[in-house]
This record gives structure tokens, sequence and C-alpha cells, in this order.
């Protein structure tokens, strides 16, 4: 039932500070309304889990501590746009190689088998398609990865 098309009328957040928190992760998009609805099923799925929202440029911009400083990154790429230069899983092998540790998962429009293998060859931890994310599933991931966060008091 719960997807990426589900509406959500909190404002982007501000980005978190530099200490990693073990209740914030980092969703990037350029599209404001579909990072911000899938912060709104992050925070859904687990509530004590915060999403700070930002586009592309400000990801960007942020240094490799900045980045590791949270629980978890979700990225929104796009596969289906054609005239696209770009690889649209640049960014994630960037963030792989800038903090090694740092969970990645990508959410995927556009996407097929053969780009669901390349992104986890890449070093994703997990892949969706972003029409197809349920709230049950994304809760048990997140549930896996906030715990030993919280144990160690990170």
């Amino acid at each position: 039932m719960s997807n990426l098309s589900e509406n959500t009328d909190r404002l982007e957040p501000t980005l978190a500070p530099t200490k990693r928190a073990a209740g914030r992760c980092l969703v990037v998009h350029d599209d404001l309304e579909l990072r911000l609805r899938l912060g709104s099923l992050v925070r859904r799925a687990i509530p004590t889990l915060d999403a700070d929202c930002i586009n592309g440029a400000s990801f960007d911009a942020l240094t490799p501590e900045r980045i590791a400083a949270y629980v978890a990154l979700f990225l929104i790429v796009e596969f289906s746009l054609r005239d696209n230069a770009v690889d649209p899983l640049a960014r994630l092998a960037r963030s792989r190689a800038q903090a090694p540790h740092l969970p990645i998962f990508v959410f995927a429009r556009g996407g097929d088998e053969r780009n669901a293998a390349r992104t986890i060859k890449l070093g994703a931890n997990d892949y969706w398609p972003a029409h197809a994310v349920k709230i049950g599933e994304l809760s048990e991931v997140l549930q896996r990865l906030i715990e030993p966060a919280r144990r160690s008091g990170a």
C-alpha cells in the first residue's frame, strides 16, 4: 500500500550536526516532493529515525565527514532519463568511496534487474524500485540498521 507516491506536509529539514546521530539519515534527490515522500516513509517505518532531505548539488558539496555522520544514506536515482549524460550511479560510487562503512540504500525510478545488479555491485546495501517500497520491508531493514548504533551509543 505504501510507496513513494504518498503525500507529506513536512517541510524540508536542515542538515544534521557533524556528530554521528543514531537517529538521522540523509535522503538525496533533486525533486523536493519525491525526497520528502521518501523521508516521510522513513519516519513512518521507524518513528525515531529522522530524515534530512537535500538536493544533489547540496549533497555533492558535503564533506566525507559530514556524510559519514549519518546512520544511512538514501539515494533516489533516475534510470529512465534518456538524455542524461551523467551515470545515475556516479553519486553512489563516490559516496561508497568516501564513506565505506555507511549503509547506502538506492531507490530507483525506471530501473531493471541489470541496474539493480550494478547498484549492488557498486556498493549499495539494498535496492528498491521507487514505486514498490513497502513500509514493513523498509522498517525491517532500518531496524537492523539502527539497533547496533543504539547499542554502541553512536
